[in-house]
């Protein structure tokens, strides 16, 4: 995620709001005419994956009839132990938290494919808080293994204004208002998956102590993942 690569500034803030106006209308077409899934509940046979860090344990549900690419790429690096030991290495609260990098820096990582892989973007999935997604280095074929979620963040008025204007169905900008998120982040990076339980995990690390690079001053780990059938 190109943002989160180096501190983060009002003036990147403000780019990536009024981008909004940008790509709003192609946000909302499907809004009016399909639910919000990520606000129900996940259904008995869809992938759910659990998460043990060094502050608790969260679990995702996620959706391949949206993102194939980035969930079968997450579920393999997964499986296969990548993500085991990594630290979250970029932490903001009220905005992001970040892992997926061996290097621990930011800038590492690969796909299960050796290279970089496409965005899959889409009207259905929005930045809420507890959205889950790839974090690119900012092209539109940038993925690779670092992965965000997205803290706990208050929508302000100034930004449900900017939604409107970018023509954001209500629908949304009411779940946006009653779920908090970023709705910059819309269809400019990959959500693939949504956090289902464990949001207070999320928001322990989202509220740790970090330096100047958003790092946290003492390591926060995955300590591993575990994959299986939400009902089985």
């Amino acid at each position: 995620m190109k943002l989160l690569k180096k501190p983060l500034s009002v003036i990147l803030i403000l780019i990536l709001i009024f981008s909004m106006t940008a790509c709003g209308k192609k946000a909302s077409e499907a809004a009016d005419n399909e639910t919000l899934l990520q606000l129900e509940k996940p259904a008995t046979g869809d992938t759910v994956v659990e998460i043990k860090t060094s502050k608790g344990t969260f679990s995702i549900v996620l959706y391949p009839q949206y993102a194939p690419k980035a969930v079968e790429n997450f579920l393999s690096l997964a499986q296969s132990g990548y993500y085991d030991d990594l630290p979250f290495h970029k932490v903001i609260d009220d905005f992001v938290i970040q892992t997926g990098d061996p290097t621990g820096t930011g800038t590492g990582g690969e796909s299960i494919w050796g290279s970089h892989f496409e965005n899959e973007t889409t009207p259905a999935l929005h930045n809420f808080t507890g959205a889950v997604g790839m974090a690119s280095d900012g092209s539109k074929n940038g993925n690779g293994s670092q992965f965000y979620i997205v803290a706990s963040s208050k929508v302000t008025d100034e930004t449900i204004q900017l939604m409107r204007d970018a023509e954001y169905s209500e629908t949304v900008i009411d779940a946006y208002k009653s779920h908090g998120g970023l709705p910059q982040l819309d269809l400019r990076y990959t959500v693939f998956g949504q956090v289902i339980s464990g949001l207070d995990v999320i928001e322990k690390i989202a509220s740790a102590k970090v330096d100047e690079l958003y790092r946290p001053t003492k390591d926060i780990t995955i300590k591993s993942i575990t994959v299986y059938t939400y009902g089985s």
